[in-house]
């Protein structure tokens, strides 16, 4: 199963763009892309997709869970009960009724920032609820203009800035290397 992938020049690289909305493409992207062209980027993809939700959160504002829920609940319109704690995340994330679309993109801004004033198990939460969120996502249908049925693509790009490359890599590389070891435990405990 694919998780994620940075790419790098992706002006110039239009498979990143149409991989942001192609169900069976990575659940996360990793990209390097300055504030200032974030909300470009927002309006064109929006503009291209039509019935696509794209959100952005600002990873200076989501620092910590609290920052993180509240940014998230406000930006996908998460209803009233939202719980605002990591089994209320999941559960809002994969359900989405109430923000209904054909594809979902959420954009964090200043990636290296998100949860970054919380113990690093957040950080690996967050992506794996998002990892999961893109599988179960998969496995619903949307139906086109032409009546066929599509997977919906639910996907997160995580865009950081150059100032931040090196250490947004580490940070990335270490929690995805923990999920995926955590991840081996689980299945090798189930076997027994």
């Amino acid at each position: 199963m694919k998780t994620w992938k940075h790419r790098d020049k992706i002006s110039e690289d239009p498979e990143f763009w149409e991989a942001l909305f192609d169900p069976e493409s990575d659940a996360l992207h990793v990209a390097q892309i300055e504030p200032v062209e974030i909300d470009e980027m927002q309006r064109n993809l929006s503009e291209q997709q039509g019935n696509a939700v794209i959100v952005k959160i600002q990873g200076a504002e989501s620092q910590t869970k609290v920052g993180f829920f509240n940014a998230v609940a406000t930006a996908l319109k998460f209803p009233n009960y939202f719980g605002g704690n990591w089994n209320s995340f999941d559960e809002c994330i994969t359900d989405l009724r109430w923000n209904e679309g054909n594809a979902y993109l959420l954009i964090v801004d200043r990636a290296e920032l998100l949860l970054g004033e919380e113990d690093s198990r957040s950080f690996e939460i967050f992506l794996s609820i998002a990892i999961a969120a893109c599988e179960e996502w998969k496995e619903r249908r949307s139906e086109t203009a032409a009546g066929e049925e599509q997977p919906i693509p639910f996907h997160v790009l995580l865009a950081y800035s150059k100032a931040a490359e090196t250490a947004f890599a580490q940070k990335l590389t270490q929690a995805m290397n923990r999920i995926k070891r955590s991840s081996s435990a689980s299945i090798a405990n189930s076997a027994h």
